[in-house]
């Protein structure tokens, strides 16, 4: 007989399991993968849902949740803007912040996401995807280095938010 729960009922499922994980041991090793199937389906989260805390933070709570299935936000990888000071930023200030993210994405060492990858697979936790939303503005360069970052997490799947006009290019990377 299978069990079905309502959303309220698995929010108290996962809350409970977060209380019950802050009372026991939190060290896991890297040999100990977290399961996180509830009657028979897989539950995992974008660590959006955890883009209050730095991604240390995060995967804290991936393990204390527990959650065995990640897709990586950008923003936990990424500088982010600070967003109140874009608001009120210039034309100009926003087209250099913006050229400068596009050169941590250029620049930044490859070895720099594996690390990422690997503190993610030391928790337990599956770093299934990366979520890297691919913009109009993308250059070339930057749609390949986000398959390139990808696959340095050791993601299998690139989820996006991509722009239509977007859509073409990727396809032809």
């Amino acid at each position: 007989m299978t069990t079905k729960l309502t959303r309220r009922e698995w929010h108290r499922l996962v809350l409970g399991g977060l209380g019950a994980s802050a009372l026991a041991s939190t060290t896991r090793g890297a040999e100990k993968r977290i399961d996180s199937r509830f009657h028979g389906v897989l539950i995992g989260a974008q660590s959006y849902s955890f883009r209050d805390r730095p991604l240390d933070k995060a995967i804290e709570a991936y393990v204390a949740v527990p959650l065995g299935e990640a897709e990586l936000w950008q923003g936990h990888v990424e500088p982010r803007p600070d967003y109140a000071r874009l608001q009120q930023m210039s034309a100009a200030e926003k087209t250099e912040s913006r050229e400068k993210l596009r050169q941590w994405r250029l620049t930044t060492p490859l070895a720099t996401l594996r690390q990422i990858g690997d503190k993610f697979r030391a928790a337990g936790v599956d770093l299934y995807a990366y979520n890297y939303s691919f913009q109009d503005d993308f250059t070339d360069a930057e749609i390949d280095r986000g398959f390139e970052m990808a696959k340095a997490l050791g993601a299998k799947v690139i989820t996006a938010s991509a722009n239509q006009k977007a859509v073409p290019r990727i396809a032809a990377a």
